[in-house]
């Protein structure tokens, strides 16, 4: 064909020159007519194509006064040699080599494919494998928290950096696991591989939490610590809190938003009359005298469920039936979003 239009020229036969490619098939002369060479297919046929430029072939053996000329001719001046292979001829040319393959090569082809998939799942599972080994190899390493290998002598044979920094000595090889005071090897001989045993271990100024587990395929363990040391501060820290709040000479209660008591302390229990257990999960109300003005209470709820702080005098009834006034400050409690959970009350009996 000459160049992009092969309407002009079509075929090169005299009696089917109005007869075009393009007509023909116009989708693959779409795709031909854009590149040198290549391959297009379609549902029912292949198109293998390639592009000759005759003036610029060697062998016409061109004057170099015509070089210059045939240079700027060939970007419009070429062939489109396209061979073309109907599917259907395809099968049927192929399918005595088929049924040849079927028959008497039928067991090799069977034997070469199944040792093809064989293969290739030994490779997928070795690439699998090594994968896996490489996480495990950057978790161990980058974690920040110490992991510790032990063999199933609870000798320590591989420790991670952080391992390293906060357990010295178990960065000697064959060190006995004992390293760790809190950790009994004998609790852990029995260990299943599908369970797991814990303890708590204090190291100078941290404390970790360990779980220890147990690898199935030599015994083995391997400890994962947790840096614990904030959350033992924070235990600290609400066990001197709470042992103040209940060693206090000044009454102390927590409700809830509807006054159920959740927390009374024993000065509570020793102006009330109450013991602690009576007191927890009864209403507030077990106090009132019935002689305080309605009023009180009304301004006194309408306070603290606004958020806000009141504070006044009441006259309360102990378990006895007998009175007595006390000095009460009952602060909202919020939690740590800011919502509105409960109420504390503190009480000085101001009876003399």
């Amino acid at each position: 064909f000459r160049s992009y239009s092969a309407e002009e020229w079509g075929f090169v036969y005299p009696e089917r020159s109005q007869r075009t490619f393009s007509a023909d098939y116009p989708d693959a002369w779409e795709s031909i007519k854009k590149m040198d060479n290549g391959v297009f297919r379609t549902s029912e046929s292949t198109f293998i194509f390639t592009t000759v430029y005759p003036l610029m072939d060697p062998r016409m053996d061109l004057p170099k006064s015509m070089w210059k000329v045939a240079h700027d001719l060939q970007e419009g001046y070429f062939w489109h040699l396209v061979s073309y292979v109907p599917h259907t001829l395809l099968y049927e040319r192929t399918a005595d080599h088929r049924r040849q393959l079927y028959t008497s090569g039928g067991a090799i082809g069977f034997a070469f494919l199944a040792i093809s998939v064989l293969v290739a799942m030994t490779r997928r599972r070795k690439l699998i494998a090594e994968t896996e080994r490489a996480e495990d190899a950057s978790i161990f390493i980058n974690n920040p928290a110490p992991v510790i290998r032990a063999d199933s002598a609870g000798n320590v044979v591989k420790t991670n950096p952080a391992a390293d920094r906060f357990f010295p000595a178990a960065r000697d090889a064959k060190r006995d696991i004992q390293i760790f005071s809190n950790f009994n090897l004998i609790d852990v001989d029995h260990l299943g591989y599908n369970s797991s045993y814990q303890f708590e271990q204090h190291v100078g100024d941290r404390y970790f939490f360990f779980t220890v587990k147990r690898n199935p395929s030599d015994g083995s363990f391997i400890f994962y610590g947790s840096d614990i040391t904030s959350r033992k501060e924070i235990q600290k820290e609400i066990l001197r809190l709470s042992t103040a709040v209940e060693q206090s000479a000044t009454a102390i209660l927590i409700t809830d938003l509807d006054g159920t008591i959740n927390f009374a302390n024993r000065a509570c229990s020793r102006t009330s009359g109450y013991p602690t257990g009576d007191l927890i999960g009864k209403n507030t109300r077990i106090f009132k005298s019935g002689i305080q003005e309605t009023e009180i209470y009304d301004e006194l709820w309408k306070t603290i469920t606004n958020g806000n702080v009141w504070s006044g005098e009441m006259l309360n009834r102990r378990k006895d039936g007998g009175l007595y006034w006390e000095e009460v400050s009952i602060s909202p409690i919020r939690d740590d979003v800011g919502t509105l959970s409960g109420y504390l009350a503190v009480k000085e009996d101001i009876s003399g």
